[in-house]
């Protein structure tokens, strides 16, 4: 599971985008955080969404913190 909480001003708090995101990834009710729905299944299966806020000019950092390590197995 990936959390985001980023601030852009006191008035406005960046989540995760619902409706723009793959059919494959769950966002939480609030939209502060997102993981993969088939990520046991499939743990090489990559899966995104995007914020609801974006920045068009100036520097920018990002920070994400992996949670759990997936391994790959041998397919048989």
């Amino acid at each position: 599971m990936v959390t985001a909480l980023f601030s852009l001003s006191r008035a406005s708090l960046t989540l995760y985008s619902v409706d723009n995101c793959d059919l494959h990834f769950d966002v939480s009710p609030d939209g502060s955080a997102g993981q993969p729905l088939l990520s046991e299944k499939f743990p090489l299966l990559w899966s995104g969404c995007r914020l609801t806020h974006g920045v068009d000019q100036g520097k920018v950092g990002f920070e994400a913190k992996a949670l759990t390590w997936r391994s790959r197995t041998p397919m048989s």
